[in-house]
């Protein structure tokens, strides 16, 4: 029951997040409220959305562990020291790749790198391990090569380990550059604890998508449908990024003048006499 109740509060979060930003969207120019609102309750929702959204990284987790822990526990312990590694690189590629770069453009392009790369846990997950396990391999696409069924995991792990630390990065760069100087360490207090509440309400999501799917350990046969849904549902939050981009120009710029200082507001315009 709890988690159905779940399920409708973030699908009704969802509608009335669109449908209040599209209201302010065509309600003309920004007045006071709709400034407050541009700078705190989009970005909040965003957050929240984004991290409510169902996942499937603990059912894959799962899905690694019952495949090679009875036969080697050594490759689980292996797998979680190549998610250690990936999340120190992928920290250093952000430092070097995203950083001072705007921040609704880096959420775009980790989201869909991230979303695209889970959809490689799809070919292992559809093979048969009825027979042999140690003896099955993924075919590789477009050839006739196949490659084994642990060293495609190792691949795909770290892949995926790299992307989706990327992907959630910027939520925390967006708590931190939606928070005003005079409230900086309340606000962002405040997004973090946004950020903290939706991962509890993923789960309580992903939790009944599973019940509905019929999905239990040892039968993973709906595990790529629920890879999907995950992807899908993320994708959709995405909808919300030209309201973040529009919100955070239409106030940034009239707070600059008070030190609100943003690495996405545009270079200002060369004066004609220095051209």
């Amino acid at each position: 029951m709890v988690p159905q109740l779940v399920f409708w509060a973030v699908m009704g979060s969802i509608v009335v997040s669109y449908c209040g930003m599209a209201l302010w969207w065509l309600s003309g120019s920004p007045t006071a409220a709709q400034q407050h609102i541009a700078q705190y309750a989009v970005p909040a929702v965003f957050l929240f959305l984004y991290s409510a959204a169902p996942s499937a990284v603990d059912q894959l987790y799962t899905f690694q562990f019952y495949l090679f822990f009875d036969s080697a526990p050594c490759k689980v312990a292996f797998l979680s020291l190549v998610s250690s590694l990936a999340n120190f690189l992928s920290f250093a590629i952000y430092g070097l790749v995203c950083n001072r770069r705007r921040i609704r453009r880096v959420i775009v392009a980790t989201s869909i790198t991230s979303l695209s790369l889970g959809l490689l846990w799809i070919p292992l997950v559809g093979l048969d391990f009825s027979n042999d396990d140690d003896g099955a391999c993924v075919q590789l696409p477009l050839t006739t090569s196949c490659i084994s069924v642990f060293t495609y995991t190792v691949a795909v792990r770290f892949l995926t380990s790299v992307s989706g630390m990327l992907a959630f990065t910027p939520s925390t760069v967006l708590a931190t550059e939606s928070t005003p100087v005079e409230h900086k360490t309340m606000s962002y207090a405040i997004f973090l604890s946004i950020i903290d509440s939706a991962d509890s309400c993923s789960g309580w999501l992903t939790s009944f998508i599973i019940h509905r799917l019929g999905m239990s350990y040892g039968e993973w046969s709906a595990l790529p449908n629920l890879i999907w849904i995950s992807a899908l549902s993320q994708l959709a939050v995405l909808g919300v990024v030209p309201w973040l981009r529009d919100a955070k120009y239409s106030v940034k710029t009239t707070e600059a003048a008070n030190g609100y200082v943003s690495l996405d507001l545009p270079p200002p315009p060369i004066p004609r006499g220095e051209r």
